[in-house]
């Protein structure tokens, strides 16, 4: 088995992320994120061995465990979503850290913009968690989503 090195194992898992996050085939990532069979061939090695389901638990785990979230109760203000994003510990990752880039806040934004729209749309969603939330130099990406609907309205529509 050939060893991967550390920055070429950081594409090769960014590939796997951007595919997962747009749905594309496999055959069709960037050419940044190198050969798509060598993306797909770890990812999948990855999944059979546990290493993937390992990974999105601890980094499940760590974000609950530095109690690094931000919720709000709907409807959302450009104002609340401001105070969201800023009361997050780790806010200053996403302007910029110890000469890191600055990453696509804006995307970020929308995203909360979209959700307050679909929750407004959809009265019967009662509660609603993105987790994780990853936002990258350009764009954003939820790797898993969790709606729950009820039966009843929310008091506002009946």
């Amino acid at each position: 088995m050939s060893r991967i090195r550390p920055d070429r194992r950081r594409l090769i898992v960014d590939g796997i992320l951007w595919r997962l996050a747009t749905g594309v085939p496999w055959r069709d990532p960037p050419e940044r994120f190198g050969a798509w069979k060598t993306v797909y061939s770890r990812f999948r090695r990855w999944q059979r061995a546990g290493v993937w389901t390992q990974q999105w638990t601890t980094l499940r785990t760590l974000v609950e465990l530095l109690a690094d979230v931000s919720m709000r109760i709907h409807p959302l203000t450009d104002h609340d979503i401001d105070d969201m994003l800023i009361g997050l510990r780790g806010y200053p990752l996403l302007t910029g850290y110890r000469g890191s880039p600055p990453l696509d806040v804006l995307a970020l934004k929308n995203v909360l913009v979209r959700v307050n729209a679909l929750v407004e749309a959809v009265p019967e969603i009662s509660e609603m968690d993105l987790n994780p939330v990853f936002v990258r130099l350009a764009g954003v990406s939820a790797v898993d989503a969790r709606i729950r609907l009820s039966h009843r309205l929310r008091p506002a529509e009946r």
